[in-house]
């Protein structure tokens, strides 16, 4: 049968792993919170592959367009590629 998994089996384990030991430390992120962090980082990855294309990424990660602009706005992730890089790696 063919994988549909969309995350990596791999990559699953360690996020989940991550949440739980940091909430077994008494760091106390909800889920939420680690969800928004996860779907931030997606976005700025994202951007900074397509060189702050934002149409694109949105195409890429079946959102709207105008989903993902609120989502930059908010965040104030930004468009150029050194702020997209400097942001990745923050």
């Amino acid at each position: 049968m063919e994988n549909t998994n969309v995350v990596d089996e791999k990559l699953f384990n360690d996020i989940a792993n991550l949440y739980l030991k940091q909430n077994l430390n008494g760091e106390c992120n909800s889920l939420n919170t680690i969800m928004k962090e996860l779907e931030k980082l997606i976005i700025t990855k994202a951007l900074f592959v397509f060189n702050g294309n934002q149409k694109k990424v949105a195409s890429i990660l079946g959102i709207k367009y105008t989903t993902l602009h609120e989502k930059v706005k908010r965040w104030e992730i930004g468009f150029d590629r050194q702020t997209i890089f400097t942001n990745f790696l923050n």
